[in-house]
């Protein structure tokens, strides 16, 4: 809200000095935000039509045909996971979007992230891996929420992992928790920016602006806590960074 000062001219008249301050700061972050929500939607949609038009040039040997296909079809995952944090993230800070807590592998979810992004993966030149912990039974969990927290981990590890990277899935578990951790050999993280990330839009008051919106990360944090969980990211001995989500264990058992 804008502070109002009132003063008395000189003349008798009455001043009103009014701070928007707050105000512009909003209008520029609102302005900077629609602006990477487009860049989101329409990196995707450019790389499909590409594809498309690609095959309709001429022919080509069957695994180039599948090759075009599957980043067409990687674009529209990505756009559509893009819409559904969108219409989500308002359900999960008001708390109306409940759990479909369900028995639920860690092994699996992993070897559903490899399937996701393995061609991407191969594009880049990154090498992707799964560690889950084999002793983990089945655990109650929100299968598409978490499985979705995942693609969101990965693809953001694969805007900072240069060419020859690694980025790995790692699974760990105690007595009271599970933790699952998305490993990079990126850029990192600076630690001033480390609580910040996770908030809604924190990205888009950043000088770089093609990093995303921010929502994504808000999402992870959103889903992680519905869980009653914790979130966070911490430097990687091995350089980049180590994303993790530390989740109250409960096996499906109950």
């Amino acid at each position: 809200m804008a502070s109002i000062r009132t003063t008395a001219g000189t003349d008798g008249s009455l001043i009103v000095l009014r701070d928007v301050s707050t105000r512009v700061q909003l209008d520029e972050l609102r302005r900077d935000l629609i602006a990477m929500l487009v860049h989101d939607l329409r990196t995707p949609l450019t790389t499909m039509l590409l594809s498309l038009d690609l095959q309709d040039l001429g022919s080509f040997a069957p695994e180039e045909q599948a090759e075009l296909r599957e980043r067409t079809r990687q674009s529209a995952m990505q756009m559509l996971r893009q819409v559904n944090t969108l219409l989500d993230i308002g359900k999960l800070e008001a708390g109306r979007l409940e759990l479909a807590l369900e028995p639920t592998s860690i092994a699996e979810l992993f070897a559903g992230m490899l399937n996701t992004f393995r061609t991407t993966a191969a594009m880049n030149g990154i090498t992707l891996l799964s560690e889950p912990a084999d002793s983990l039974p089945a655990l109650l969990l929100d299968r598409v929420l978490v499985g979705r927290v995942l693609e969101n981990l990965v693809g953001n590890a694969f805007k900072f992992t240069p060419r020859g990277g690694s980025i790995t899935l790692r699974a760990l578990g105690d007595e009271r928790a599970l933790t699952l951790q998305v490993e990079d050999t990126g850029s990192g993280v600076p630690p001033e920016l480390r609580e910040q990330i996770f908030e809604k839009y924190a990205q888009a008051s950043r000088a770089d602006k093609q990093r995303g919106t921010g929502l994504g990360l808000a999402f992870c944090r959103l889903v992680i806590e519905a869980h009653q969980g914790r979130i966070g990211v911490r430097e990687n001995p091995g350089g980049g960074s180590i994303f993790w989500a530390r989740i109250p264990f409960k096996d499906a058992g109950g």
